[in-house]
This record gives C-alpha cells, structure tokens and sequence, in this order.
C-alpha cells in the first residue's frame, strides 16, 4: 500500500497567475518516491541542495586546478596536484 498526498498552489509572480500541483508518495517501507538526490540537476545552471533548488553560482564550490596549459585537469581528467 502506498501513501501520499498531493498539493496544489497559486502564486502570481509579474501579474500571471500559475497554478501548481506536486505531490509525493510514501511506500510501506516509507521510502519516498519524491526524494531528490544533492546534486541532481533542477533546471538550467541549477542544482538540489538540501531539498532546495539553486543556482550553481550560489554555492560557492571551487573549480578544479588548471595545468600549465590552462585546461583543467590538463585536458587528462586527472588533477595535476594529485601527482
């Protein structure tokens, strides 16, 4: 048996209403269906962080090192400062 419900909103953002709905489902083991894994890509430059979808720009994550030929990881996908 599976449990859940669903939920239905209206916002009204620059003068359209948008009405939503979502919903989630509960299985016996209480394993839910709608959860997001951290990372998982929810739009464009966006990604789920803590149950929240942000831009990647606000997450202050830090770029992988360049080699002297300025390509990251030196074009190897192996880091340079791991050697």
């Amino acid at each position: 048996m599976m449990k859940g419900d669903i939920t239905l909103a209206s916002f009204n953002p620059q003068g359209r209403l948008v009405d939503c709905s979502g919903g989630h489902v509960l299985l016996d083991d209480e394993t839910d269906l709608g959860y997001v894994e951290d990372g998982t890509p929810c739009g464009p430059s966006m990604m789920c962080l803590d149950h929240k979808c942000l831009p990647i720009q606000s997450l202050n994550m830090s770029t992988c090192p360049s080699g002297p030929n300025g390509q990251v990881c030196s074009a190897h996908g192996v880091s340079p400062a791991a050697h």
